[in-house]
């Protein structure tokens, strides 16, 4: 994970006293890890899979978007009163997409907008949940049918076949999923003649950048967002919650750029 890499650089142009460190938790011994973890005296975690939904248990609150999606990816630390849980993917998901159209000619809007969400694992919930919560026409579609099913079921919204996915016409088009990541930078999880004209293109892949499926969009003139966005705001609002301090986003995307960078 590079988010030790941004948010250690974030404390340091801050000038605050902290670290952010890694650590592997095993999938069933979340409880009894965190438990010995207490003697460190941590003050938040970043939580990610296979712990986003079981880390709940520990909570004493949590905020909407945890309530909306049942998980988490945040840890704060409520003094002696427990646990506070949110969830930073649903509103940075929904902030990067509606700075993105909102800057489009003429602004647009996700009120109606038709969105089709490829993938059914976390980030396509974050992502289809915000999107319903703001009134757009969603759409999920998954390579394994039933996950993305129970996945349309749980958020209200509808479910095509993997198959079909070239078949829905979308003003937003939001990948959730793997296809495209290093080291598999050939592969796109849409053919680029499937694209509307004006359809905003958003991958959530963040390594690399400029991933197949945002190039293709470009080459046919199609307003893109890369996942560095998402990531970054995400990590972003994680850090005002450690810190109680605005982040500097510009020190966290550069930081992130140098790193994916780097690892390649």
């Amino acid at each position: 994970s590079l988010s030790p890499l941004i948010h250690n650089a974030a404390f340091d142009a801050d000038g605050i006293n902290a670290v952010y460190l890694p650590l592997r938790v095993p999938a069933h011994g979340l409880m009894k890890t965190l438990d010995e973890f207490e003697w460190l005296g941590i003050d938040g975690y970043s939580v990610t899979i296979p712990h986003k939904e079981t880390i709940l248990e520990l909570a004493s609150t949590n905020d909407p978007a945890v309530e909306q999606l049942g998980a988490a990816n945040t840890l704060c630390r409520l003094g002696d009163q427990g646990w506070a849980a949110s969830n930073t993917d649903l509103p940075a998901a929904i902030t990067t997409l509606k700075v993105a159209l909102e800057a489009d000619s003429p602004p647009r809007s996700l009120q109606g907008a038709k969105c089709l969400v490829l993938g059914a694992g976390g980030a396509a919930r974050a992502s289809a949940g915000g999107l319903v919560e703001a009134g757009a026409v969603v759409t999920v579609t998954g390579r394994t049918r039933p996950r993305a099913n129970a996945l349309a079921v749980d958020l209200g919204c509808q479910e095509t076949g993997w198959e079909n996915r070239g078949a829905q016409f979308a003003d937003v088009l939001i990948n959730c999923t793997p296809v495209g990541m290093h080291p598999n930078l050939d592969e796109s999880p849409f053919q680029p003649q499937w694209l509307g004209e004006n359809t905003l293109v958003f991958d959530t892949v963040y390594n690399p950048e400029n991933t197949l499926l945002i190039k293709q969009a470009r080459e046919r003139g199609c307003p893109t967002v890369s996942g560095i966005e998402m990531f970054i705001r995400q990590a972003a609002l994680q850090y005002e919650q450690f810190t109680g301090k605005p982040a500097p986003l510009d020190v966290m995307r550069e930081t992130l750029r140098r790193g994916i960078s780097a690892v390649r």
